[in-house]
């Protein structure tokens, strides 16, 4: 199973297809003994699950059909979205 929330520390962190790269290199760095800020990272399933709580989804949907002007709407509404709505309470009480 994936975790959602991560320290940069743990093992799983290093893990670039599920945390991204920059979360895979700190936590290697820290693995080989570098200091390392103290941190987290998110999984790409995290980010699903906040678009889906926050009914993001159906906007993204929007995005193929889009002209560039409307796709710039389109991913401000997502981005505003994602910024004003609280987090989903299985990535903060995971």
């Amino acid at each position: 199973m994936v975790l959602l929330v991560v320290p940069l520390s743990s093992l799983e962190a290093a893990n670039a297809e599920v945390y991204g790269p920059k979360a895979a290199n700190q936590a290697a760095l820290g693995h080989a003994g570098l200091p390392i800020p103290d941190g987290f990272c998110l999984s790409s399933d995290a980010y699903r699950v906040q678009l889906e709580t926050n009914n993001l989804k159906k906007v993204i949907e929007k995005l193929p059909n889009a002209d560039n002007r409307e796709a710039r709407l389109i991913v401000n509404e997502i981005r505003m979205g994602l910024f004003d709505k609280p987090i989903a309470s299985e990535i903060l009480e995971p």
